[in-house]
């Protein structure tokens, strides 16, 4: 068993450096075989590159701040406690257009993080 308190995410003291912060935090060390989990920081006026997964499932919840989420060529704007679902093989990319960090969490299936391709 694992419990996720999101008060703890919020509050969590990341590295000051890098346009944003990620973190395993659902992996094959808390024995999770079809589910993985990541925490994710973006830093005011960065994005995580474009891209795509051709098998992962990904949810996305909101957490703090507020990001945009475009989705092929789509925008969609989330806020905190707002959770979005991303089909394998959509193109899509996290924007933090603010002046204050988001945080947020994603979740997929099946947990290969190498299941991920840039697009250029």
């Amino acid at each position: 068993m694992e419990i996720f308190n999101f008060e703890k995410f919020i509050k969590m003291e990341i590295p000051t450096s890098g346009t944003y912060f990620r973190q395993d935090i659902l992996t094959e060390e808390q024995k999770a075989k079809k589910l993985g989990g990541m925490f994710f920081v973006i830093r005011p006026g960065h994005q995580v590159p474009l891209h795509y997964h051709t098998e992962r499932e990904t949810l996305i919840i909101c957490l703090s701040g507020e990001m945009t989420e475009i989705i092929e060529g789509k925008e969609v704007h989330l806020k905190p406690n707002d959770v979005m679902f991303i089909l394998p093989g959509e193109k899509h990319t996290t924007v933090n257009r603010t002046d204050k960090e988001c945080r947020y969490l994603a979740y997929y299936s099946p947990p290969v993080f190498s299941d991920i391709t840039e697009v250029k």
